[in-house]
């Protein structure tokens, strides 16, 4: 499954062909809960699926005090929600979208957002300066050393190890460390504009370039097939 601005577009062939955009509207964020249950997030967008996006309902925003959701996650222990609002920052959910709190303004100006392993979790978002991080649920936020070249939407996190993959100017790099350091992997060629990573499986990563084309890697990065 893929997000873009005209919806959810699915491919049933590892990424070869998608069918056309279903219309639900700008999808810059997906989150997977519990199993079957998705989250689809974005411009004054959200929606739930209970069936793995077969069909989708509108639960509605809620106490959110905005529309425009710039990044969305799931914890992988709790299930909680985390959704990232456009100049207001971010606000979690304990209860299935119902309610939400406010955590913190810092990542008002963030463009993507991951969450890793812990409860809370280890939290991640991408900004136009670099990478911000929090280890307690998004209270507090740090940048990230040495990332300021590490822009973009492309950001993900593996939930069982707390890698971190982002895009660089070539593609993808990724951190073995929290983001202390980076290791550059190729792959598209340039800036990546979505980086997933198979939830039964950390070696294999699919990651989609800015014009569109879908590359897969069956080892973590270290070589990659377009599709």
């Amino acid at each position: 499954m893929y997000g873009q601005h005209g919806g959810i577009q699915i491919s049933s062939d590892g990424g070869r062909t998608w069918n056309a955009p279903s219309g639900q509207g700008d999808a810059m964020g997906m989150g997977a809960a519990q199993k079957n249950v998705l989250y689809l997030a974005g411009h004054d967008v959200f929606q739930k699926s209970l069936d793995g996006g077969k069909t989708w309902t509108n639960p509605g925003f809620g106490n959110l005090p905005g529309t425009d959701i710039h990044g969305f996650a799931v914890s992988p222990d709790s299930n909680w929600l985390y959704a990232n609002l456009a100049g207001k920052g971010l606000y979690r959910s304990t209860d299935g979208a119902q309610t939400w709190q406010p955590i913190s303004s810092a990542t008002g100006g963030a463009m993507a957002l991951a969450a890793g392993a812990g409860t809370p979790p280890r939290l991640f978002a991408a900004t136009m300066e670099g990478l911000i991080r929090s280890s307690d649920g998004g209270a507090s936020w740090a940048a990230i050393p040495n990332s300021s070249s590490l822009v973009g939407m492309a950001l993900a996190v593996d939930q069982k190890t707390n890698t971190i993959y982002a895009s660089s100017s070539k593609g993808v790099v990724r951190s073995d460390n929290g983001g202390e350091s980076w290791t550059e992997l190729g792959g598209p060629g340039e800036a990546a504009a979505l980086i997933a990573i198979d939830p039964k499986d950390s070696a294999h990563l699919m990651t989609v370039s800015g014009t569109g084309q879908v590359f897969s890697s069956l080892d973590a990065g270290k070589t990659w097939t377009g599709r």
